[in-house]
Parts: structure tokens; sequence; C-alpha cells
């Protein structure tokens, strides 16, 4: 489900705004990941080479699974120059895959973005960061951005990512971060074939175990 589009293919989308927008989503049982799926500010499904340029979103999303204040879930899409200001509501309570950017990233590339994220009432959740929630380990490259706001949930929380791997550089975070364990600055849990560069946090750390300032 998305503001702009609910599945999108080999498209490209310049300078689209969707502001003050709430998007609840109901669709039922989608590959055993709850009721609440693939929510974006945009476009909730992203597939097959889409480009976003310069798009901004802002506004209130809820939902269970792959949640991003541009895209949902993701592969193969590159978001380049886009703001995203996100308030994560009624999240449910295992929810996974959230970001301000893109909530699953894979094979995705994420440049040059900034988002500020409010996802601070949610206890359960995983997979959770101020960029993206999950990123794949194989082409996924989030580069010169980053995000602000407050997040917390039960593990993964990251300040840029939340669980994942691939290339993160040039980005900060000055994310107010609270969970259980796997709570990082930069990436919350941190997978194979992960690199990590020139990359700092400012963001207060409230976790139980297993937390770091990157």
């Amino acid at each position: 489900m998305g503001a702009i589009s609910g599945n999108a293919e080999s498209s490209f989308f310049e300078r689209c705004s969707v502001v003050d927008s709430s998007l609840i989503c109901s669709v039922t049982n989608i590959s055993g990941f709850g009721t609440h799926v693939w929510i974006g500010g945009l476009v909730g499904y992203s597939v097959k080479s889409n480009t976003f340029n310069r798009c901004e979103f802002s506004g209130e999303l809820s939902g269970d699974y792959a949640i991003g204040g541009i895209a949902g879930n993701a592969k193969n899409t590159k978001v380049t120059d886009s703001v995203s200001k996100a308030d994560l509501i009624d999240i449910g309570a295992d929810a996974l895959a959230i970001g301000g950017i893109i909530g699953n990233a894979v094979d995705s590339k994420i440049l040059r973005c900034v988002s500020e994220i409010n996802c601070f009432n949610n206890t359960n959740g995983y997979g959770i960061g101020g960029v993206a929630g999950f990123a794949g380990i194989n082409e996924t490259e989030i580069k010169c951005s980053c995000a602000k706001g407050k997040i917390s949930g039960n593990y993964s929380i990251g300040g840029i990512v939340g669980d994942g791997g691939g290339l993160i550089e040039n980005c900060y975070s000055r994310c107010e971060l609270r969970g259980n364990r796997g709570i990082g600055g930069i990436i919350g849990t941190v997978a194979s074939f992960c690199t990590i560069s020139n990359c700092y946090s400012l963001g207060e750390i409230s976790a139980d175990y297993d937390s770091g300032g990157i």
C-alpha cells in the first residue's frame, strides 16, 4: 500500500511529494507476516529498477511488516536526494523491517537521503532503522544519508539500519534508541558481508545488553 502506488515496476518517480498523509493497511495474512504489510509513504512494493529522486513524505504509517517512508518493500530500487518525516503509529507487537526511507531493502541503493523518524512507543518489534529496517547483504548500499528521531523496539534497532549488511558509507545518526538487545548507533545487528565506512552516531542509546555506539 502506498499513497502513490501499491506496486511499482521499472518506474521513475521525480519530485513526488506526499504531505500530512496517514496510511493504515488492512490486507490479510500476506506471506505469514501479519495483517498489515508492505506500507510505503509513496509506494508499498517496489521492484525491478524503480528510481525515486527528490521525493518527499511526511505523515503517519502503521503496519506489521516492511514499512518505510518512501517504499515499504524494495528490491532493485534506488532512492536519491529524498526526505522522509515518518511517525510510526499502532505498530504491531511483532512488527519487523521498519525504516525511515525503506522498510526492507534488497539489492537497493539509498543515496543522499534524510530521515526523521518517530517510532518510540513500540516494545516488541525488531529490524527497525532510521534509514532502512532490513538491508540485504548483497548489493544494498546506503551512502551520504542521515537520520534523526526516536526509535524503540525489542532487538536489532539501529540509527541507520536495524538488521543486515551491505555497504553503509558517509552516514550519521542522531537517533535516540531504546531496546532490549542488538542496539547500535549505526546498525543494530550486523550480518555477514557488511562494510561500514566513515559513519558516526550522536544519539542516546539505552539497552539491556548487546549495544554499541556503531
